[in-house]
């Protein structure tokens, strides 16, 4: 499937660790969460999406098959800094561990996100089926059937002003090793 995902957003975090076992760096055991709260400033978001393309075994026409709605926020002139179109929030999570003051073990979840945009909203929905038959060439110099139907209705949407829609964002999973050299002057 084709699909547009573009968003502009800020967040602002606040986080914290915690010792849950052992002590600093020696068989300690560390625990992280983060809270955000994020700003949406533009949106344009996909939420269906299907398209089906069939081609006549004798090649004689080709079936496009769509249904698609695209949600879009502020992604006309309307953009501002200081005026954000949608509000959401989100969470991180790691965990840490230290076997030794050298060695580290680390796996965290991060952007379990969603972001829900309410202003400027403007959606564009399509579905239906249409069948292009090309140009018919009689012969080689001259007289030919056209048919006029380009596939072009498949890229004109219905286009509705108002409304809301969320907008989830896929979690990373990080994990990480880390062997470190201690090196000390003398």
């Amino acid at each position: 499937p084709i699909s547009i995902n573009i968003n502009y957003t800020r967040e602002y975090a606040l986080g914290s660790t915690f010792t849950i076992l052992g002590d600093e760096h020696e068989q300690e055991i560390r625990v992280g969460i983060r809270a955000k709260y994020i700003q949406g400033f533009g949106s344009m978001f996909m939420s269906n999406k299907n398209f089906n393309i069939y081609t006549d075994p004798q090649g004689k026409s080709v079936d496009v098959g769509f249904d698609y709605n695209i949600n879009t926020s502020r992604t006309d002139n309307g953009f501002n800094l200081f005026n954000p179109s949608g509000y959401g929030g989100g969470v991180d999570f790691s965990i840490s561990y230290y076997p030794t003051s050298s060695l580290t073990f680390a796996a965290g979840i991060t952007n379990l996100n969603y972001i829900t945009y309410n202003r400027d909203v403007i959606t564009y929905t399509k579905a239906g089926t249409e069948n292009y038959g090309g140009a018919i060439i009689q012969n080689v110099f001259g007289d030919f059937q056209f048919n006029p139907n380009q596939l072009t209705t498949v890229f004109v949407p219905q286009q509705t002003n108002g409304g809301s829609f969320k907008v989830p964002v896929s979690p990373d999973l990080n994990v990480l090793a880390e062997y470190q050299q201690m090196i000390f002057d003398k």
